[in-house]
């Protein structure tokens, strides 16, 4: 595994995994699939160092999340954050997630599926999917608490790649 073990102690007791991509880098990440840990065809969200494709080497060094809609990680938003402690608290807030989850819908996925994929995966404790006022409490918590307007968010979408 390529990630710094200080990095990864940090991230086990906040419930974020690893992922090894094969190719040499590994990545903290949070699968967002109620049903199991599978990346196949669900959204997750990936730590990442904006300098490279790697890991951060340790909890100061600056870090990027990466939310992808699927495994085909072809269309991704990517949210800077200060440092790869901040990047993880945020992975592990489930307003975070739902935030991610609802601009995944928004941005990417194509306007039929939609409200299949917001129903699949809007479950986390305390959001009731059904009810678009928790669901829009939940993302305007995420959008406050951790800035989200102003972190410089770069989409890069290829719907349908």
């Amino acid at each position: 595994m390529n990630i710094d073990a200080e990095v990864l102690s940090y991230a086990e007791p906040k419930g974020l995994t690893s992922i090894a991509t094969g190719g040499g880098c590994d990545y903290v990440d949070r699968t967002m699939n109620p049903e199991s840990d599978e990346y196949i065809g669900v959204p997750s969200l990936v730590m990442a160092s904006p300098h490279g494709d790697h890991s951060p080497h340790g909890l100061n060094d600056d870090a990027h999340v990466i939310a992808f809609p699927s495994d085909d990680w072809n269309s991704f938003i990517i949210i800077p954050f200060a440092n790869a402690k901040e990047a993880m608290d945020a992975m592990s807030d489930n307003d975070f997630a739902v935030w991610c989850v609802h601009e995944l819908a928004n941005e990417i996925v194509e306007e039929d599926d939609k409200d299949a994929f917001v129903a699949r995966f809007l479950q986390f404790p305390g959001i009731n999917r059904n009810d678009p006022s928790s669901v829009q409490s939940s993302v305007a918590r995420a959008s406050e608490h951790w800035k989200l307007p102003d972190r410089g968010i770069v989409y890069h979408l290829h719907p349908g790649d």
